[in-house]
C-alpha cells in the first residue's frame, strides 16, 4: 500500500474534523493538534472559511497551537462567526497562539455581554492564556472602567497572579458593587466563590479530554500512516 505524504495524512485528518462521528472528528483534531501544528497552518487557514461549523471550531482551536503570528488574523476573524460554538474556541485559541495584538480584542469580548455562548469568559481564558503581556491594558480597564468591566478585568489578574494589580484590587474591597468586591476578593486570594444564578454555559463542543482552558490532557500517539 501506498504511504501518504505528509500533505495527504493532513487533508484526511482535516476532511475528518467534520466527521458526524464524534471519536473521529476529535481524534482528527487531537492528531493535527499535537503532530502537525504549523505544518497543517495553510491548509487550517483555507479550511476555517468552511460552511460547517465542526470544521471551523475545530480548525481555529488547532491553529491556536500552532503559535505561528500568520494565523492570527484568521483567529481573529473568526472571533466574530455568526455561530457562537466557534467564537468561544476562536477566543481561547487567540490567546493560547501568544500574538500581543490580541490584547485589545480579547478584552473587547471580554467586555461584551453574551449569555448564549458565554464568549465574555472565554476572552477573559484567552487573556489567561496570552499571559502577562495583557496586564497593563487590564489594569487600565480595573481603574478606569464601570463596574461590569472592572469585574472581569479583576478576575483575570487574580488568574494571571499580576503583583501590580495588588494596590488597585485592595481598593475595591470597599466598592459599592457587591460583584466587585467579590472579584476582588477571589483575585486576591486565588479562590472562587460560589455565585447565585450564575450562567450554565457548558462547552459541550469542546473535545472530552481538552479542558475549557486549552490544556490537553491526554495526547494521542504517533500516527500510523
Amino acid at each position: 500500500m501506498k504511504r501518504l505524504t505528509v500533505q495527504e495524512r493532513i487533508n484526511k485528518h482535516i476532511r475528518n474534523l467534520g466527521s458526524s462521528d464524534q471519536r473521529v472528528s476529535v481524534c482528527a483534531e487531537r492528531y493535527l493538534l499535537r503532530w502537525y501544528g504549523v505544518r497543517a497552518l495553510e491548509s487550517l487557514i483555507t479550511v476555517c472559511s468552511h460552511t460547517d461549523l465542526q470544521i471551523r471550531f475545530r480548525s481555529v482551536w488547532v491553529l491556536g497551537y500552532t503559535h505561528d503570528s500568520r494565523a492570527y488574523e484568521t483567529i481573529l476573524r473568526l472571533t466574530q462567526d455568526p455561530e457562537g460554538y466557534v467564537c468561544y474556541d476562536a477566543a481561547i485559541a487567540l490567546g493560547i497562539l501568544g500574538d500581543e495584538r490580541a490584547v485589545a480584542p480579547l478584552i473587547a469580548l471580554m467586555l461584551q455581554p453574551d449569555e448564549k455562548y458565554s464568549v465574555g469568559s472565554a476572552a477573559a481564558i484567552g487573556l489567561v492564556r496570552l499571559g502577562r503581556s495583557a496586564i497593563p491594558a487590564l489594569l487600565e480597564v480595573l481603574n478606569t472602567g464601570p463596574e461590569p468591566h472592572r469585574c472581569a478585568a479583576a478576575s483575570v489578574l487574580g488568574a494571571l497572579k499580576a503583583e501590580q494589580a495588588i494596590s488597585p484590587l485592595s481598593l475595591l474591597l470597599s466598592a459599592q458593587d457587591e460583584n466587585t468586591r467579590i472579584a476582588a476578593i477571589e483575585a486576591l486570594t486565588g479562590q472562587r466563590l460560589k455565585r447565585i444564578e450564575e450562567p450554565g454555559f457548558v462547552p459541550e463542543h469542546r473535545v472530552p479530554d481538552t479542558d475549557v482552558s486549552g490544556v490537553v490532557l491526554a495526547n494521542p500517539k504517533r500516527p500510523k500512516n
